[in-house]
């Protein structure tokens, strides 16, 4: 509201701060009614990205246009030339620790616990 108020009597000529204004309306009375903004909660831990996560976040930003693709196919075949032509399996990457993509995967499933077991 401070800020509406600074805003306003500023543009008649009159400079007058948001610090200003918070203390005048202090010294009338003025209460706002804005809602007090909301504080941001830190995560607890931090988050690894997964193996298929890196995968797809590589396809989307370094392989997809920005503007996207003129149709469907040519979308549906670039997607396909990246996994088949650029994207290398068997290719180690730092990433991975040094390991491939597939061999990332595999350790990475061994290492989690199943959320439910199938019976």
């Amino acid at each position: 509201m401070a800020r509406s108020i600074a805003t306003m009597v500023s543009e008649i000529e009159i400079p007058l701060t948001r610090y200003r204004a918070t203390r005048r309306m202090k010294l009338l009375g003025l209460v706002s009614h804005q809602p007090p903004k909301h504080r941001y909660k830190k995560a607890a831990q931090e988050r690894l990205d997964t193996p298929m996560e890196r995968f797809f976040r590589s396809l989307k930003t370094e392989w997809i246009p920005k503007i996207g693709y003129p149709s469907f196919n040519e979308e549906k075949q670039g997607v396909v030339d990246y996994i088949l032509d650029c994207y290398n399996p068997f290719r180690p990457h730092t990433h991975n620790g040094g390991l491939a993509h597939d061999v990332a995967e595999k350790r990475y499933w061994k290492t989690q616990k199943p959320v439910a077991k199938m019976t």
